[in-house]
């Protein structure tokens, strides 16, 4: 039995009031745990955290998703996508109030690690929610949307929490309460707005699937490629987000509420990205020069912020560091949805995969960087090794298919 057409399902207008608002709600608890970096030299100076101990929290969030991402989009494929979503967002705000209340380093580790599990068990119900609604033709768009507002979501969330933080007299604690309320009206939005749209065409998709989802691992080349490209970025991003406002403090004294700032321009130029390049991408008749260009921009201009203190310049750099990041994540998010012949569960293992490798590289970026500066003593060589990584981009689209991406 072969599966229906993506472009046989008649779009809902609702569609977008559903996708924007888990858009929102899942970019919005995810980019609260990317803010670690802005809150880390008050937690250190609460608890005495040694560079170790900072790299781990860096990369706990996300270590539970090192080897849980595929058997997460395996198993939670089975869940309607309305129900999973409302759970994982109130047991992320959960967690969060479980970190601001930690009375020692293991316990804020532990909410750290427990919280980092919501958004990958959610991401099944994210591709779930694409294919029940979207259009084929609508799947890039919709990337880009996505993009844009986790991009929004960061910036808002680098500006936020070093004010709050000021406002809350340098009490980590209270910044964190005050995202895990936030985390709770956003999972109160999704019960509202959020709905399903289980059409004849997805039902004849779920019965079409034949065998074990996990089959289409086997299938595909691209994802696997994809995997790879986004482990080095994600080694650079996380690190990034994690130690360069207190680098940029030791180094060039520039206060958090600036550097967190600075770190917010490329969120908004993130979700222009995938607008800027989503045409580019359509021209040029798929990813591999697009691939190639990208992971050449993101490292260069990763490893040109570490060696200036001068506020226009750093705008300059990010501002195109961002751009380039924004085009990355249009293949990164479209292509589970392109695969030819591809079904629901078996895109959401595809997806799971691909986003293993994602949490792999946020893993391993804080504490590559926290080991080599314990080796070395220097935290800008350490952010610098990082910060090359994208470059995988670029050989990654030396690889890909040119058919990749293709409409």
């Amino acid at each position: 039995m072969t599966s229906t057409p993506l472009e046989a399902i008649r779009p809902s207008r609702y569609r977008w009031v559903v996708m924007m608002t888990y858009n929102v709600a899942h970019a919005s608890a995810m980019v609260g745990a990317l803010v670690l970096g802005v809150l880390l030299p008050a937690m250190s100076e609460d608890m005495g955290l040694s560079p170790l101990q900072q790299g781990w929290l860096g990369s706990s969030a996300i270590v539970g998703s090192l080897f849980l991402s595929i058997p997460f989009g395996l198993w939670f494929s089975r869940f309607k996508p309305m129900l999973l979503t409302a759970i994982t967002l109130i047991l992320g705000a959960g967690f969060v109030f479980m970190q601001a209340a930690a009375p020692n380093f293991t316990v804020l580790l532990l909410g750290r690690l427990l919280f980092g599990l919501t958004p990958v068990a959610r991401e099944a119900s994210r591709v779930l929610l694409v294919r029940q609604w979207l259009p084929k033709k609508e799947i890039q768009l919709s990337s880009g949307i996505l993009n844009a507002v986790f991009g929004v979501s960061l910036t808002v969330s680098f500006v936020v929490a070093p004010m709050l933080l000021e406002a809350f007299d340098n009490d980590w604690r209270q910044t964190l309460y005050a995202w895990g309320y936030f985390s709770v009206g956003m999972a109160v939005a999704w019960v509202l707005f959020g709905r399903e749209n289980r059409t004849a065409e997805f039902q004849q998709e779920e019965r079409s699937q034949e065998g074990s989802p996990m089959n289409s691992l086997f299938k595909y080349k691209e994802p696997w490629l994809l995997g790879i490209a986004i482990f080095g970025y994600a080694i650079a991003q996380m690190s990034q987000f994690t130690f360069w406002p207190t680098f940029m403090q030791e180094k060039y004294d520039m206060s958090l509420v600036q550097a967190g700032f600075i770190v917010g321009v490329v969120g908004v130029v993130v979700a222009a990205g995938g607008f800027v390049m989503l045409p580019v991408i359509r021209r040029m008749g798929g990813y591999r020069i697009p691939l190639i260009v990208i992971g050449l921009v993101v490292t260069v201009t990763s490893v040109a912020v570490l060696f200036t203190g001068s506020l226009p310049i750093l705008i300059v750099t990010f501002i195109i560091n961002g751009l380039a990041r924004g085009g990355f994540w249009i293949p990164f998010t479209s292509l589970p949805f392109e695969l030819p012949g591809i079904l629901p569960r078996e895109a959401a293992v595809v997806q799971g995969m691909m986003f293993s490798m994602l949490w792999v590289g946020s893993f391993v970026g804080p504490l590559l960087v926290a080991t080599i500066h314990t080796a070395t003593g220097s935290l800008q060589l350490a952010m610098i090794i990082s910060a090359l990584c994208p470059i995988v981009i670029s050989i990654v689209g030396l690889m890909i298919s040119q058919r990749s991406g293709e409409e």
